[in-house]
């Protein structure tokens, strides 16, 4: 049993689902005052002590099940609090969770990367949308080869925990929607121009619909959705 650190839209349903109810297992540890916590393996102990990055994660995992067409009923409520999450450390690297995964065989909505370029392409919009000198000195960075795999992939993890930029967030969804201007049915969404919320809501339809490579296996598709945003 574990709660991941890599984006949900890397996992299998099986374990989208698993994960799902973990996290609802662990809000209600963390509700009771922490009772039973002694019982948890240390892939789940370290998220016990962050309820915020408990109910944020539990966020993430539903866009992706709403994504797969996954009923889901049992919210989490967000704390207003700042949100704090558990470091990545010791063998639980975001490296390592990629390549348990590939042992598994498991197939998600975003392939496993097989390399640093890879890993970045699906990353790219998530790191715009916070950090627009981040997102090129990696795009440099990666081009170059200098930047190893595991490292990158710490670093992508701890990103896009961070909050969005309002103003990136909105020119980031406004990007992802020109791909979706070949669909026929992209002149339904006029309405929400100037609304960036709603229209993330048509690329996500969209996109499930047509699963053009650069928005279905993009880990911004669902994360977006409920990413802090600062002006």
């Amino acid at each position: 049993m574990k709660i991941w650190d890599i984006n949900p839209g890397y996992l299998g349903r099986q374990q989208l689902l698993t994960e799902h109810t973990e996290l609802h297992s662990l809000a209600q540890v963390i509700e009771s005052q922490l009772d039973g916590v002694g019982k948890m393996n240390s892939a789940v102990l370290r998220w016990a002590y962050h309820p915020a990055a408990v109910a944020l994660r539990h966020a993430i995992v539903v866009e992706e099940m709403k994504m797969r067409d996954i009923e889901h009923k049992t919210p989490i409520a967000v704390p207003s609090t700042a949100c704090e999450w558990p470091t990545l450390e010791g063998d639980w690297t975001a490296a390592t969770q990629y390549a348990e995964l590939a042992d598994k065989g498991v197939a998600g909505r975003i392939p496993l990367p097989m390399s640093s370029v890879q890993l970045w392409e699906q990353h790219a919009y998530s790191v715009m949308a916070r950090d627009l000198p981040l997102f090129k000195e990696l795009q440099s960075q990666v081009e170059s080869k200098a930047i190893a795999f595991d490292e990158l992939a710490d670093l992508l993890v701890e990103t896009l925990r961070r909050p969005c930029h309002q103003h990136h967030w909105d020119k980031v969804v406004m990007g992802m929607w020109e791909p979706c201007l070949v669909a026929s049915e992209a002149s339904d969404y006029r309405s929400s121009f100037g609304r960036p919320d709603r229209l993330l809501r048509g690329i996500q339809y969209l996109s499930a619909q047509y699963q053009w490579p650069e928005l279905w296996q993009a880990t911004a598709l669902t994360e977006l959705a409920c990413a802090v945003r600062v002006n």
